[in-house]
């Protein structure tokens, strides 16, 4: 039997940090290596008529990785190789999310109508099953790919004017806001197997888990909205930012 042994090494220097493997540079924050790290993103693309997906073993940097989604995102069979993204910490509008991307939103309404409510949304509005709430479900697009399916139950007496928008212009988020500032927000996040319904609006295979995001909002001191947000498992993740009060922030850019 062989053993294979390497030596890993870092040298910094000012201005740039290299990764050294068996003194072969494979990594690094130089110009000529970030350069290298961005063209292997499209070797997998240009190797195959139709990718649907890439794996790409590397080093953690990430500048692969990114270099694919940005090049690639929303452009025509390269769906797999899309990843949007969302704040856990904040609550934003997709819209406005997807604007900052460069990409376009677009919406397609599924349901608009007075519902009663549920176990979950009664639970978590406070107010008693079946009392009737108004219910929206909408599938959020971004570049013509679906990457949200937004089930959202309201108190009819904060936004009893919320069935009237038109939800393909303005997204319930948004339009909830200009009712009335947030005071407060709560979101659980989840992974969880689809049912059929949320596989085929969001057009995920058979065996992709869905990331569902539960969200209630809170204003004039009792939550008045609550959103079941599910995403595709392969297009969508969640990201944050914290720093301590009275720390510095220090963000490493790349």
């Amino acid at each position: 039997a062989s053993s294979s042994r390497f030596t890993e090494s870092w040298t910094d220097s000012p201005g740039s940090r290299l990764l050294s493997i068996n003194g072969a540079d494979v990594a690094g924050t130089s110009f000529m290596l970030r350069t290298t790290q961005k063209l292997q993103a499209h070797i997998p693309l240009l190797l195959h008529p139709a990718p649907r997906s890439v794996f790409f073993l590397g080093f953690g940097t990430m500048l692969s990785s990114v270099t694919r989604s940005r090049a690639y995102a929303g452009v025509g069979t390269f769906v797999a190789d899309f990843k949007a993204a969302s704040h856990v910490l904040e609550v934003r509008n997709i819209a406005d999310e997807i604007a900052l991307r460069g990409h376009e939103h677009s919406a397609s309404v599924l349901l608009r109508a007075e519902s009663p409510a549920d176990s979950r949304a009664a639970a978590a509005l406070r107010v008693k099953e079946s009392k009737p709430l108004l219910h929206v479900r909408l599938i959020h697009l971004e570049s013509g790919i679906p990457i949200q399916l937004e089930d959202r139950y309201v108190l009819p007496t904060f936004a009893p004017e919320f069935l009237s928008q038109d939800f393909t212009s303005i997204t319930p988020s948004a339009y909830l806001s200009s009712v009335s500032p947030l005071q407060e927000a709560e979101h659980v996040v989840r992974a969880v197997m689809p049912d059929k319904e949320t596989r085929q609006s969001l057009e995920m295979s058979d065996d992709e888990p869905c990331l569902v995001v539960t969200r209630r909002t809170w204003a004039h001191g009792r939550p008045v909205t609550y959103a079941r947000l599910c995403h595709p498992g392969s297009r969508f993740e969640l990201s944050g930012h914290y720093a301590p009060p009275g720390a510095d922030a220090l963000t490493l850019e790349q």
